[in-house]
């Protein structure tokens, strides 16, 4: 099914707001989305060992055939961390069997193996 996106200005949004209990809803619901993200991206900087957090990543954004498409500098961004700590650590991942790479791609070869990265303690 085709994706229809339509940009409404910020006077009219207003006053849809104000006026349809449906978007303030839809405000509050999007609102509390995006706080419960950045929360969780939060816990997992103070939490989390950069090698859970690139698990993690990968998990949550791979396609559902386990492809991730990005190069190892955006993942670095993502994560705050360097493109050097990303590639040494997908190099682990690779030598144990849990990824496999490609150029700006990874493949998860073990699902179940990354799934236990994230939960070491």
């Amino acid at each position: 099914e085709a994706t229809r996106i339509v940009r409404i200005p910020g006077a009219v949004y207003r006053q849809l707001h104000e006026r349809e209990a449906d978007i303030r809803n839809l405000t509050v619901q999007t609102l509390s989305t995006l706080v419960w993200r950045l929360m969780s991206e939060l816990e997992q900087l103070h939490a989390c060992t950069h090698r859970q957090r690139l698990a993690n990543f990968i998990l949550q954004h791979a396609s559902s055939d386990g492809e991730l498409r990005m190069t190892q500098q955006v993942l670095a961004r993502h994560l705050g961390t360097t493109r050097e700590v990303v590639a040494r650590l997908i190099q682990e991942f690779v030598g144990a069997g849990l990824l496999r790479t490609g150029r700006g791609r990874l493949y998860i070869a073990d699902l179940f193996g990354l799934r236990r990265v994230v939960t070491e303690r």
